[in-house]
């Protein structure tokens, strides 16, 4: 009977040791990921401020004029532009984090949805030599909140130009299956790697380390997506991911019409 019993707690003690430590291990990982956003807001921050400011001092001290001016003044609102998607994505992540905005549900065309989107980010994608291939089925509807599932479309979008290959070729398709509206957006990038395939929705993830990354970003964009299609009771996953790229799986209650 004692040896039961010391049996019993030797195995209670082992569990909750092990508990303790994947807690300790999550945790440790969270602050990572803490100090990788704040070094990655502070990055998106100073990088433009200075373009910003090289640009204004050239031309308002008359170093440049005419047509070079132009282009100095371009960067400067370039910058601003930068400076004003990072303000918005942290505003957003604050919205609709946790659950703590109200989605306002209605009958809206998805597939309009998807197709003004895709067309508002061409300019964006252009820019970075990203292409578009669209295969959007007509006359699907579903119970969204249109600004919100936006939002969440053009940051699958931006993800995939930004992790696409080079030139990235972008893949948006949305089809309806039973009862449900299906949106894959997909890129020709390297895959994600392996253990990074669980985290990638985490607030603040970001794959490797801020001092060694190339790609701009403050890990909360695939966050906000997840956000978001949680409210609209779907779902959204990794589909594939490998050396041929990744493609993003949106799952919502849909229809036809």
């Amino acid at each position: 009977m004692m040896v039961s019993e010391g049996s019993f707690f030797a195995v209670l003690l082992l569990v909750l040791l092990g508990l303790l430590w994947r807690t300790f291990r999550r945790e440790v990982e969270l602050e990572r990921q803490h100090r990788n956003f704040l070094s990655a807001v502070s990055h998106e921050l100073k990088s433009p401020l200075a373009a910003m400011r090289l640009a204004l001092e050239t031309v308002t001290a008359g170093r440049a004029t005419g047509e070079a001016a132009e282009r100095f003044l371009g960067n400067a609102l370039e910058g601003a532009g930068r400076l004003e998607d990072l303000v918005q994505k942290v505003l957003e992540a604050t919205r609709f984090s946790e659950g703590r905005s109200v989605i306002v549900r209605k009958d809206v065309h998805l597939s309009r949805v998807v197709e003004e989107v895709t067309e508002a980010f061409q300019r964006r994608a252009a820019a970075a030599g990203a292409n578009l291939d669209l295969a959007i089925e007509p006359d699907i509807y579903g119970e969204v909140d249109e600004e919100a599932m936006s939002i969440a479309i053009s940051n699958l979008l931006e993800n995939a130009v930004k992790y696409g290959g080079k030139p990235a070729q972008i893949v948006v398709r949305l089809w309806l299956k039973g009862h449900h509206a299906l949106l894959e957006i997909g890129d020709n990038g390297n895959g994600i790697p392996e253990e990074d395939v669980d985290l990638v929705f985490d607030r603040f993830f970001r794959s490797g380390d801020e001092m060694t990354r190339n790609t701009r970003g403050t890990g909360l964009g695939l966050y906000l997506v997840q956000q978001i299609v949680d409210a609209h009771r779907g779902s959204v996953k990794i589909a594939s991911t490998g050396e041929d790229g990744t493609v993003f799986r949106v799952t919502i209650p849909g229809y036809e019409k």
